[in-house]
């Protein structure tokens, strides 16, 4: 498969603001804020990896190949939040976007039919679209502010015995109730 997803837009505001984080962390120098700040996004990055669910508005893009697209094509997100733009390429590579009232969008789901539209065979379809709520569980917020604060800490991998760990046990308890399998 060749489908790719490309970030278009990253979410404006972190889950857990600095301040939150320091807090936790019992950080009291400002030196450091943009060292803590990029551990911040680096562990909501983990957690949206591990949960496969995204914490903040995002918008993303996926392209597909003319052999990708089905009748129902499903993102590879959840908690989609709108679609906003879905644009073919014909086989003279003109782009056309398809209006709204020609596919259905449920969650990360979307149902159509192409039947009129002769698609070029690479980089045939571009589906632009949002994901990510504005509300992020507190259990996931802890987590972060936990990473951060272990990463804050340990700038180098964790040894206990003979396992080498970037993020203890406790951070997979708070996000394990929140990860959504793909079957």
């Amino acid at each position: 498969m060749t489908m790719r997803k490309t970030l278009i837009t990253a979410p404006t505001t972190e889950p857990v603001t600095l301040n939150d984080a320091k807090a936790f962390a019992r950080i009291d120098c400002s030196e450091d804020d943009f060292l803590v700040s990029s551990f911040i996004t680096q562990a909501r990055e983990y957690a949206e990896n591990y949960t496969n669910r995204k914490y903040g508005s995002q918008v993303w893009e996926l392209t597909l190949d003319a052999s990708e697209i089905a009748k129902c094509i499903k993102l590879e997100e959840f908690d989609v939040q709108s679609v906003n733009s879905i644009t073919v390429y014909d086989e003279d590579n003109v782009s056309s976007v398809i209006p709204t009232d020609e596919y259905d969008a449920y969650n990360n789901r979307i149902l159509f039919d192409l039947g009129t539209y002769d698609l070029r065979l690479l980089d045939s379809m571009v589906i632009n679209y949002t994901v990510g709520g504005e509300s992020t569980p507190d259990q996931v917020k802890l987590a972060i502010m936990q990473m951060v604060a272990t990463w804050y800490e340990n700038r180098e991998a964790l040894v206990s015995g003979t396992i080498t760990a970037m993020v203890d046990g406790s951070v997979m308890a708070n996000l394990s109730g929140y990860m959504i399998y793909s079957v």
